[in-house]
């Protein structure tokens, strides 16, 4: 009997050890199928129909243990789980809001409405909505660093994508601090290794073409605009740095297919535009990248099916059947980079330039600390008279962002001319020029 009941925990063990030894997984979220392929990869196995969803679903996102289903239609939150497909939660939405991209943030998830121009904030552990704010006209894409949320505003396409924008929002008040405006159609927002955010602009998918807008967060401004052409959709960022953008592509009639194009986020340098695409399938539309096997996959809507690609020479190595209308992809445990990494602090006590330079009205300073640090930010004029001291005290380690609205420490206005910020810590002194322009 001893030699029986071994064996017969060991039959009901093994299971689950090829369950949990399956390494990644891939889930791709079928449109018009309204459900979820599970694709395993190193053993080539395909699950359709893993799971249900609405009737329009538009995104899909992990939270902890969780699948995280944005529907427009009805306008909810799904909470599945990755083991069965099992629906375990759904959080009702606004009716008509039409939600269209999330980002997870921690215990913070926020989600875009596409009709009711707002961004959402949702509690992660009681799955509940907490908060919501104005972003703008047909917000789509959505992403944070440590202090703010980042939002594109498409500007909606009954007017011609006019104006495109970010909005940025703090994260602490759920506020909005500024607009910055980009190329035509901004939709999804993806990180490079250097910390700045790059922003896809799809384009008027007539006279104008694709660029990437890049966001210097330390500067709160657009760096710079790269072109791409064509009309891309997704935009994905490796830790490397390689930057991929699918475009759904065209049918002639006699054939399919979608492009490929990619940019390097470190020299900017593009390698394949809409002038030279790599051709891939019909319908390209979501992306995910394994980093431990270095494959690419994307979705092809129009084909019904997922491409496996390598990276190196855009091989397709493998092509696997999904379900009706793939549109997004999740790849299950994918090693992630936290924002801590992508935005890490400097070593040293640091002062960046405000923004804007010049300014009229006012303007923010931004410190960062790598460890708590009694802080003295202060204003002088260009005799070094003392004008105001905007902060003197104790900060917590991270970001900080302070205004000066050009007032003296008797609330009056000072003129226009050239001021100097000074910030002393425990690390030494910083100082950085300001042009107030009245």
């Amino acid at each position: 009997m001893k030699h029986l009941h071994r064996y017969l925990v060991l039959a009901l063990l093994i299971p689950c050890m090829l369950f949990s030894q399956d390494g990644n997984s891939l889930f791709v979220l079928n449109g018009n199928g309204q459900t979820i392929t599970k694709v395993l990869p190193e053993s080539g196995q395909v699950i359709q129909e893993f799971a249900a969803t609405r009737d329009i679903p538009n995104d899909i996102a992990r939270y902890n243990d969780h699948i995280l289903i944005l529907n427009s239609t009805p306008a909810s939150l799904d909470i599945i789980s990755p083991t069965d497909g099992s629906r375990i939660n759904v959080l009702n939405l606004t009716a008509g809001s039409n939600p269209y991209a999330m980002h997870v943030d921690g215990d913070d998830i926020y989600l875009t409405g596409l009709v009711s121009n707002r961004l959402y904030k949702i509690n992660g552990p009681s799955m509940t909505l907490e908060d919501s704010v104005g972003a703008g006209v047909a917000p789509q894409g959505v992403s944070t660093d440590r202090e703010y949320i980042y939002v594109t505003s498409t500007g909606g396409w009954q007017n011609n994508y006019t104006p495109s924008t970010v909005h940025i929002i703090e994260k602490t008040t759920f506020t909005p601090v500024d607009t910055l405006e980009v190329s035509a159609n901004p939709q999804r927002l993806a990180w490079a290794p250097d910390g700045k955010l790059h922003v896809l602009c799809t384009g008027n998918y007539a006279s104008i073409a694709g660029h990437i807008s890049v966001i210097d967060p330390a500067e709160i401004a657009v760096d710079t605009t790269v072109f791409i052409g064509g009309a891309p959709g997704h935009l994905l960022i490796t830790p490397n740095g390689a930057g991929y953008l699918s475009d759904y592509g065209q049918d002639t009639g006699e054939e399919t297919f979608g492009f490929l194009y990619y940019y390097h986020t470190g020299n900017l340098n593009v390698t394949y535009s809409s002038s030279n695409p790599v051709p891939v399938g019909y319908g390209a539309m979501g992306m995910a990248y394994d980093s431990t096997r270095n494959r690419l996959y994307l979705a092809n809507f129009g084909d019904d099916r997922v491409q496996e690609i390598d990276p190196r020479d855009f091989s397709v190595t493998h092509s696997y059947q999904a379900g009706d209308g793939p549109q997004e992809l999740l790849l299950w445990n994918q090693p992630t980079t936290a924002i801590a990494d992508r935005q890490s602090l400097p070593e040293f006590s640091t002062l960046s330039q405000n923004h804007p330079n010049p300014f009229n009205s006012k303007t923010r300073l931004k410190v960062q600390l790598p460890r708590p640090e009694e802080v003295t930010l202060q204003v002088f004029d260009l005799s070094g008279s003392p004008v105001t001291t905007i902060l003197s005290g104790a900060l917590p380690e991270g970001v900080h962002t302070f205004t000066w609205n050009g007032l003296n420490d008797m609330k009056q206005p000072v003129p226009s001319g050239i001021y100097f910020a000074t910030m002393h810590t425990g690390s030494g002194t910083q100082t950085i020029k300001m042009h107030l322009i009245r």
